[in-house]
């Protein structure tokens, strides 16, 4: 069984290893769970787009003292007593959705669709590879996985 996971959409493409510092080119790489509210051009448009999640994705940008996952466990039970946290909770809901569209959308132009989802296709049973089963489970935002399917089922 293969399971894919934030990692495997971050470090998706064998020709664009992850470095540090990123660069411009690469700022609209898929991230990982704790860069989900990374500073960088990229990243800000969808802020801008969301100003009511700005109060949160300040503080999440700086969150030490938890995982990012405490973190917004902490401001949904807060969202339950104060409305203008659930303002700012529910801008933060469409701030993810279309940054991790956006991520795909443009992570796929810049690799020209050269992925490792692609290389992971080309083992499934009907091409003769080892894989026995894929079955693709993820978000549905997520297209890395999904185009990297629909070329495989188009053979």
């Amino acid at each position: 069984m293969v399971i894919f996971g934030a990692g495997a959409s971050y470090d998706s493409a064998a020709t664009f290893p992850p470095r540090t510092p990123v660069g411009v080119d690469e700022e609209s790489r898929p991230p990982l769970a704790d860069g989900l509210f990374q500073q960088n051009t990229f990243f800000d448009r969808w802020v801008e787009r969301y100003p009511d999640c700005t109060p949160l994705v300040t503080r999440l940008r700086l969150h030490t003292r938890a995982t990012l996952e405490d973190e917004m466990e902490r401001y949904c039970l807060e969202a339950e007593h104060e409305p203008q946290r659930a303002v700012e909770l529910n801008a933060v809901r469409y701030y993810l959705r279309w940054l991790l569209w956006g991520c795909s959308t443009e992570w796929l132009q810049h690799t020209k669709g050269v992925t490792n989802y692609v290389s992971l296709e080309e083992h499934a049973p009907d091409r003769g590879g080892a894989l026995r089963h894929v079955q693709l489970r993820h978000p549905p935002r997520a297209r890395l996985p999904s185009v990297a399917a629909a070329r495989h089922a188009l053979g």
